[in-house]
């Protein structure tokens, strides 16, 4: 977790701008107040880089591997 596991909700809002409870709750995993985008403007802010993909399958795919 870095620096999320040794510094302070507060010591992360002043590096960010982001109100330290969403670090709260994201040490939580609380993740239902907190938007994919939002996290991700809390990742940048601590100077790391995501990389998001995204498959999509069509859902008669999936359907068939369900019940596989």
């Amino acid at each position: 977790m870095g620096i999320l596991a040794h510094a302070g909700a507060k010591t992360l809002q002043g590096l960010t701008g982001i109100d330290a409870g969403d670090f709260s709750r994201i040490r939580n995993a609380d993740f239902r107040r907190i938007s994919v985008e939002r996290l991700m403007m809390m990742i940048n802010g601590l100077g790391s880089r995501v990389e998001v993909k995204i498959k999509v399958r069509r859902a008669e795919t999936v359907a068939h591997e369900a019940t596989a």
